[in-house]
């Protein structure tokens, strides 16, 4: 296998183990596409700004395994001691590598929501924000899905 042609098919697996779950408000997880999900009516009492962090160990997991292999690859003609130590440079590069991509590519911007439902409870919900920001004395609905809990503004137009 080429080097060229190992890159790229490494860097593809980088990119396929290191992306995350979406937890965008206005997309449905498949799990939950088609159930009747608990959909409870809440107020928002506080909005605040926060970022979503990534599993960064399996991104800079994933980063070491790329690096040391297209080390090793590309250092394929060369002496043990040299090989040995590409590789080890590389394992060490992919892993910084995949400690960026984590920090930058796959930690969203979000929000964590704080909200009063209907029977007096306040919960809190941290996703990324949907079309339609959410403000403090929004009436919104929270539906509890099977893997996450999504928070959305209620039409101001439907009956209580």
């Amino acid at each position: 296998m080429t080097i060229t042609r190992t890159l790229i098919l490494l860097s593809l697996s980088l990119l396929v183990a290191c992306s995350g779950p979406s937890y965008k408000a206005d997309r449905t997880p498949q799990r939950d596409a088609g159930r009747a999900l608990p959909a409870e009516k809440g107020v928002i009492i506080d909005v605040q700004r926060v970022t979503i962090e990534y599993d960064a160990e399996k991104a800079q997991a994933v980063g070491a395994v790329v690096g040391g292999v297209v080390a090793n690859q590309a250092t394929e003609d060369s002496n043990r001691a040299v090989r040995t130590v590409a590789t080890v440079a590389g394992t060490a590069a992919g892993a910084a590598a995949g400690d960026m991509v984590a920090q930058n590519m796959l930690s969203p911007e979000g929000e964590e929501l704080i909200i009063e439902l209907e029977n007096g409870a306040v919960v809190s919900v941290t996703q990324e924000p949907g079309s339609a920001r959410l403000y403090r004395g929004d009436t919104v609905w929270v539906i509890r899905g099977a893997e996450r809990t999504r928070v959305f503004r209620r039409d101001p137009n439907t009956a209580n």
